[in-house]
């Protein structure tokens, strides 16, 4: 799951013209034209295992519905990956990796890990 919407919100920001016009947008129907084509062609097949691929030299996203009818998604561009579930998300590029599950998170760099675990300051 990406995450909880209602704490999402909290964050969100109305986006100006020039914003628009900068990221190559006419104004906000076309930015929204756009972003419903690639949902429509992201989700063609339905809510099953979908994947999108970016272009040639871009990447791959894979959806997966999970037994909470919410997607998992995994991105994966090169030696890069990002992996997204209902209580974990991975990350990972060349030889670093971050973990996170609910009560710990693990980071590792060329073989060196660090655990952090909820609710320790040691």
């Amino acid at each position: 799951m990406l995450g909880d919407i209602e704490k999402i919100k909290q964050h969100f920001s109305t986006a100006t013209k020039e914003e628009f016009a900068r990221m190559g947008y006419e104004n906000q129907q076309r930015f929204v034209d756009r972003a419903e084509d690639l949902f429509s062609r992201f989700f063609k097949q339905g809510l099953g295992n979908s994947h999108q691929s970016f272009s040639q030299d871009h990447g791959f996203i894979f959806a997966f519905q999970n037994q909470n009818n919410k997607l998992d998604i995994l991105i994966a561009n090169g030696s890069r990956l990002v992996y997204t579930a209902k209580d974990i998300v991975f990350v990972s590029n060349k030889n670093n990796v971050v973990l996170k599950i609910p009560d710990e998170i693990v980071c590792s760099n060329n073989g060196k890990s660090v655990i952090l675990k909820k609710g320790n300051s040691s």
